[in-house]
């Protein structure tokens, strides 16, 4: 979706009344002095006098619809939207698919958990041709226990989907899960925030999806390069930091039944060419290794 338009209905909407009050008035008002001018048997009008009223009246209407334009414009640039949750079925998912079909970004970076929820996000910006980077956590530091097997099946699911795309780049990070991000180009940054609660039943429990998420576009200027530098230096840290899906797949002997599996599945599957495609490196020159 583009944000903008979407913002502007969030804006007209609630005033609609107050654009159909300048259209009645304005309206209204031309017609009564037209026929007040036109009945006075002291006040005559030519064809230019009345083209002239008639343009000053419609000027006037112009002048006032300009400000409630205006006005629109102002609130739209001054906000950053939030957003009452990140689920996959929320309103987030649907934006998010819109903004990358309007304006096809050429890269993409998420800093994820699992990648569950964000599929069709992946799925589009694949489609659209973006290059597409994405961290997820590592299953050897998980919370709770039972990730593991759902971030795996994550990234078997991406090979199966996507038919094996070679425009994404995987990796894992160790540290705690904070923060939840998409950034695309340098134009539209989408971050919210992991948090963690405890229960007798769970344990110690991570929540992502429930939590506001806030949406940040390069028209906030200063509000963006403050978002933009606390996503870059987290993101960039676990990226440089991160294990790579070949990494992984080459771990001898793992403790984790996951793990193992993962490795059984790219064995059966024969796709060592494509887990080498998604954990390749780049060099300070930029250049793929």
């Amino acid at each position: 979706m583009n944000i903008l338009g979407h913002k502007a209905r969030e804006y007209l909407w609630p005033n609609r009344r107050k654009l159909e009050a300048i259209v009645v008035v304005g309206s209204v008002t031309l017609l009564i002095l037209y026929q007040f001018f036109d009945a006075s048997s002291f006040v005559t009008f030519g064809v230019e006098e009345n083209i002239l009223i008639i343009s000053i009246f419609t000027l006037i209407f112009l002048e006032g619809m300009a400000t409630e334009v205006s006005n629109a414009t102002s609130k739209l640039q001054g906000e950053i939207s939030v957003l009452a949750d990140q689920s996959s079925t929320s309103e987030l998912k649907q934006i998010l698919s819109e903004y990358i079909e309007d304006r096809r970004p050429n890269e993409v970076k998420m800093i994820e958990y699992s990648a569950s929820t964000v599929d069709t996000i992946i799925h589009d910006a694949v489609v659209e041709g973006a290059n597409v980077k994405i961290l997820v956590k590592h299953p050897n530091s998980t919370i709770p226990d039972n990730q593991p097997s759902k971030i795996l099946n994550q990234i078997q699911t991406l090979h199966s989907d996507l038919n094996a795309p070679d425009s994404i780049q995987i990796r894992f990070y160790k540290p705690p899960a904070a923060l939840r991000g998409r950034k695309f180009d340098n134009d539209l940054i989408n971050c919210g925030w992991y948090t963690y609660q405890m229960s007798d039943e769970r344990g110690t429990h991570l929540k992502g999806h429930i939590n506001p998420t806030m949406l940040v576009t390069s028209d906030e200027k200063e509000e963006y390069r403050n978002v933009n530098e606390m996503f870059d230096r987290v993101f960039n840290s676990l990226w440089a930091n991160g294990e790579t899906v070949e990494d992984l797949y080459n771990i001898e002997d793992p403790s984790n039944d996951a793990i193992a599996s993962f490795q059984d599945w790219v064995d059966i599957k024969q796709c060592h060419d494509w887990i080498k495609t998604v954990s390749k490196k780049e060099t300070d020159s930029g250049v793929q290794a």
